[in-house]
């Protein structure tokens, strides 16, 4: 990962489904995502880069099972976003949507979003963090809300998800 431009604090890894790129992303740069090619003796080389004006603190990634759709969570105090990344197939970046991640209106100091995860049939994206948020998936990419589950003593679940590290599915 030394190879890459202008990306520091390196927090998540993912692989595509193929074995061919390496997504990272980073945190305290202007550089929220790089995609690395995976040759076939493992030498890596950077393809492509989502980059901004101001600073990424991506915090979660996670691929479609198709291994075209990358989501990231931007987690800069304040400031919550989903970013829809569409992975071309050189392995090229393009941010296709950035979508405010907005809160529940209780501060209670727990991070809104901090880990996804797309289903294995890739028909849904959780988001986990202070709650628990589900979107359905469409085929090109694009999510809808559908559900959110919240979290805390308010909840009609009376629990918390803030300490979730992570989070798997089963069939």
């Amino acid at each position: 990962v030394s190879q890459a431009n202008n990306l520091i604090g390196a927090s998540s890894l993912v692989v595509d489904p193929t074995g061919r790129y390496l997504f990272v992303s980073g945190s305290g740069s202007s550089v929220g995502v790089t995609a690395f090619s995976i040759d076939a003796q493992g030498a890596v080389a950077q393809v492509g880069q989502i980059s901004g004006a101001s600073e990424y603190y991506i915090n979660g990634l996670a691929l479609s099972p198709d291994g075209k759709t990358l989501y990231a969570i931007h987690a800069d105090v304040g400031n919550y976003t989903l970013n829809t990344i569409t992975v071309g197939a050189d392995g090229a970046l393009t941010l296709v949507s950035t979508e405010p991640f907005a809160d529940d209106g209780g501060d209670s100091g727990e991070a809104l979003a901090s880990n996804l995860v797309v289903s294995a049939d890739g028909t849904a994206l959780f988001v986990i963090g202070k709650n628990i948020t589900i979107f359905s998936r469409a085929e090109d990419g694009s999510l809808t809300l559908k559900q959110t589950i919240s979290s805390g003593c308010d909840s009609s679940l009376a629990i918390s998800f803030s300490s979730l590290q992570n989070i798997a599915l089963s069939a």
